[in-house]
């Protein structure tokens, strides 16, 4: 795991997850390429010298319960990893810090600080794996593994 800060704040989104989504697009490719529509398991938020990053930030979706297959939140993780297109994982915490993850730690963080949780009925009403929200027992979990 590594930890880096972005110190541009270039982006105009609306929305605190673009926002920051597109600043760390900005500190690690020099330019912002603006929000996506591409599926999980077809594209990365980001390309960083070839390297595809997903970009996540506090109470985030991991996938929408339409591209989901499990019943169990360990059924949808297995699904997640064995199909994301990304190989970098990378939350963005409330103060721009950003703790970059292999698959086996972004894991880790999931099954510690994921749970279920059902979509609106007009989205399908389906389960997904959802990010509780940024949480001081959150960033102490980062701290321990980087520096420990």
């Amino acid at each position: 795991m590594n930890k880096m800060t972005i110190t541009a704040q270039v982006s105009t989104k609306k929305y605190p997850g673009e926002r920051k989504e597109e600043n760390l697009d900005y500190m690690l490719t020099g330019s912002v390429k603006g929000k996506d529509s591409v599926a999980y398991d077809k594209g990365s938020d980001i390309m960083w010298n070839g390297v595809g990053v997903s970009a996540k930030s506090s109470h985030f979706t991991l996938m929408s319960a339409k591209l989901a297959k499990g019943e169990t939140m360990a059924e949808q993780l297995d699904f997640y990893f064995a199909t994301v297109h990304s190989t970098v994982f990378a939350y963005i915490t409330k103060e721009d810090d950003v703790y970059m993850m292999n698959a086996i730690e972004f894991r880790e963080f999931l099954e510690v600080f994921g749970t279920m949780e059902r979509e609106s009925e007009k989205n399908g009403g389906g389960w997904k794996v959802r990010c509780r929200a940024e949480s001081k027992k959150m960033l102490q979990w980062f701290e321990i593994r980087l520096n420990g």
